[in-house]
């Protein structure tokens, strides 16, 4: 009996100290295990069989929107499962079927019939589809308390799929698009319509799933605290007090910038007007329930019955993923906000650390490319003590910022000294503060701030410069002995002395430091033999009575322009690999698609301001494996429209607006809009090509091919591509 005692308390012990070891060692979470048969299983024959199951007991028109909502529901969602942005697999996702094994403990069949997939995107949002997928982002788990409610989100969900809303809605949508039906007054409101019966399929999910919730052992209470978490989601993971004074020390200080300064109150969010919204107000929605389950009894019920040590660490795991999704989306103010808070829980957290550091790195870079905005929220729009962090940001001196981003990485340096990417945006850092934020070597001390109490300065006796200076003291906004204690490094002494100089020859030579100069500049001759492919893509798009895409089409073209890529390429003696989302070889194929996605969205978020992306963090490993740090994505949209069809000129907007949508793999840039506008403005056929050669071992674009032609001239764009990438330079 003893021994069996002590065994389970070395699996305990054991189970702690890896749970422990995998939050201390966090890097951003991956895809594990087989690959799901749905990823690699095609849509055409997905929808081949979901159609014959068609009852033809209805109407030929009813026939018809069955067959259109197959064939659009099944490219949308292989869209999202097989780009890179669902995890499976994983310790979340396995928690997350537990949970669902105990709510359908008596209920096999439909269990079976369920797969559960973890979306990395910080939204708080959880969906089901009709082919039984369901999806929960990593936003909402980092924001639930408890098993429990998890437990009511999935009984939620689960509901959707029995019932098949997604398809029943997408029926009813059609009906009151095309005025069929009970909708058939000339003079109905369709978006009201849309808006009543969106929400009545959202409260019978809630009505039905508290029937599979209630079966279960969870605690009643539960259901009334998500409402509240939901309405509260637009807050971060926690409201915690930001210390004014986090980023000082004994020398230098910005705490001032916060100084007597109050937040903003916390209000829920107000959803009162439901009229056009898709789900129910959140108060009604908590009325409904509790009137329900407010006789029953909560006696026995838990919130935990799989694992409440499990769930924190799921929590835990979200919510450390949240900061590395926040910041590859250039969200730094959030990211920052969100790791000063799980830094009071792990506060040796090399990623955190990191994290923040890499954060300060960029707004210090955007604010000196006086494009703060693209990147930090504006503080008035933020409520609670995190608004604290987006006010001093928003607030300081650029010189000061640049100063606190060189700072702090280099104060990691000397605690982290083994990291590569850290070693490269420190050096950038200095580079930065010292060419482009008006920071001068010639105001840094070397020497420590004396003080001297009880002195008395006779302010007549000081010039103008000094007086200015003293002041600066004063207030605590001078950084002449921020790096008092980092000269003693003469690694970092040398970067300054070598950044000063570099500066100083520009000066003397008149140059204008201009920023990412090479960058958008087509090279006509790279040389290159290694060159890996991502994602290429196809995309047709036709315009009748209204815009639509042609799944089928593009997908027999797709695999065309893939094996024309691969040919050309041969041809060329570049050796092309591809990594295709239609055919995974693995797992870990299906990781680094997802780990490209992100380097691409973040790379072409930053545009032409010279900043290394976040993900590259994490691409090192890439390179080795692929033997090469050339990678490129490539596509063509096609269109076709009548010669008449500037009516259809508004296409363009559409297509402006999808410039980078996750569920496409494309890049289609903001830019391309107008011209895309012209040109399906004025012929039957016209396409749009694009290739974007990056190194991803740090921010470079070796090439820019973007061509819009009439026609589909296929061959000849890739012939193109892969001469300017074959060719080898002149010098």
């Amino acid at each position: 009996m003893n021994r069996a005692l002590l065994l389970v308390g070395l699996v305990q012990i054991f189970f702690i100290y890896t749970q422990a070891q995998e939050i201390d060692d966090f890097k951003p979470l991956n895809s594990v295990g087989e690959i799901p048969i749905e990823i690699n299983k095609s849509s055409a024959s997905k929808i081949k069989e979901q159609t014959s199951e068609i009852s033809k007991n209805q109407t030929t028109s009813e026939i018809n929107t069955e067959k259109d909502f197959i064939l659009k529901s099944n490219y949308i969602l292989d869209r999202i499962l097989s780009n890179g942005v669902v995890f499976y697999g994983n310790k979340i996702n396995k928690y997350v079927e537990k949970v669902a094994d105990e709510l359908l403990k008596d209920n096999l069949t439909l269990r079976k019939e369920l797969s559960f997939y973890i979306v990395k995107t910080s939204e708080i949002n959880a969906f089901a589809t009709d082919r039984g997928e369901i999806f929960i982002t990593i936003g909402l788990l980092a924001q639930i308390e408890n098993e429990a409610q998890l437990a009511f989100v999935l009984s939620h969900e689960i509901i959707h799929y029995k019932n098949k809303h997604a398809k029943t809605g997408f029926i009813e949508n059609d009906k009151i698009d095309n005025s069929k039906d009970k909708y058939k007054k000339t003079n109905w409101d369709k978006l009201f319509s849309k808006s009543k019966y969106s929400k009545e399929l959202e409260m019978e999910a809630d009505m039905d799933g508290l029937e599979i919730y209630l079966k279960s052992n969870y605690s009643l209470k539960e259901i009334n605290a998500f409402f509240y978490v939901f309405q509260y989601s637009h807050l971060p993971i926690d409201d915690v007090v930001f210390e004014k004074d986090y980023f000082d020390d004994e020398n230098w200080s910005i705490q001032s910038i916060l100084a007597n300064r109050e937040v903003a109150q916390i209000e829920a969010i107000d959803d009162e007007e439901d009229e056009y919204q898709d789900h129910p107000n959140i108060n009604k929605r908590r009325a409904i329930i509790h009137s329900i389950i407010e006789n029953e009894s909560n006696e026995g019920r838990v919130n935990y019955i799989i694992s409440k040590d499990g769930f924190i660490e799921v929590q835990s795991l979200a919510r450390l993923e949240l900061s590395y999704l926040f910041t590859k989306s250039r969200h730094y103010g959030e990211a920052i906000y969100n790791s000063y808070i799980m830094l009071k829980r792990y506060p040796d957290n090399k990623f955190l650390k990191l994290n923040l550091g890499y954060c300060l790195y960029a707004l210090s870079k955007y604010k000196n490319g006086t494009n703060l905005n693209d990147v930090l929220t504006d503080f008035n729009n933020v409520q609670g003590e995190s608004q604290n962090v987006f006010y001093l940001f928003n607030e300081i001196d650029k010189r000061d910022l640049s100063v606190l981003a060189v700072k702090y990485l280099w104060g990691l340096k000397a605690e982290i000294t083994d990291d590569k990417f850290l070693n490269v945006i420190a050096e950038d850092a200095i580079k930065e503060m010292l060419l482009n934020s008006g920071v001068r070597k010639s105001e840094l001390s070397k020497k420590v701030k004396v003080e001297i109490e009880n002195t008395v300065i006779d302010s007549s006796k000081l010039s103008k410069y000094d007086k200015i200076k003293n002041k600066q003291k004063e207030e605590g906004t001078s950084y002449e002995y921020a790096f008092v204690n980092l000269f003693n490094n003469k690694e970092f002494e040398g970067m300054i002395n070598q950044y000063e100089k570099v500066y100083v020859d520009k000066v003397i030579k008149n140059e204008d430091n201009n920023r990412f100069e090479n960058d958008t500049k087509t090279k006509q001759a790279l040389g290159l033999k290694e060159v890996v492919l991502v994602s290429p893509n196809y995309r047709h798009f036709k315009t009748k009575k209204e815009i639509s895409e042609d799944y089928v089409y593009a997908d027999v073209r797709e695999k065309q322009f893939i094996n024309s890529n691969k040919q050309i390429a041969k041809s060329k003696n570049v050796n092309l690999k591809v990594i295709n989302y239609r055919e995974f070889r693995s797992t870990d194929e299906y990781n680094d698609l997802g780990l490209l996605s992100d380097w691409m969205e973040e790379r072409y978020g930053h545009f032409n301001l010279e900043v290394y992306p976040y993900c590259s963090m994490f691409t090192d490993d890439l390179i080795d494996k692929y033997g090469t740090k050339y990678f490129a994505w490539s596509g063509i949209y096609s269109f076709h429209v009548g010669k008449k069809g500037l009516g259809w000129a508004i296409t363009g907007s559409y297509f402006g607006g999808m410039a980078f949508g996750a569920a496409s793999l494309t890049l289609l840039p903001l830019g391309a809009a107008i011209p895309i506008i012209l040109y399906i403005a004025n012929s039957s056929n016209r396409s749009f090509y694009y290739t974007y050669l990056f190194d991803i071992s740090n921010y470079k674009a070796h090439l820019i091919n973007e061509s819009f032609k009439s026609g589909i001239p296929m061959t000849g764009y890739v012939s193109d591509t892969f001469r300017q990438i074959s060719t080898k330079p002149k010098n």
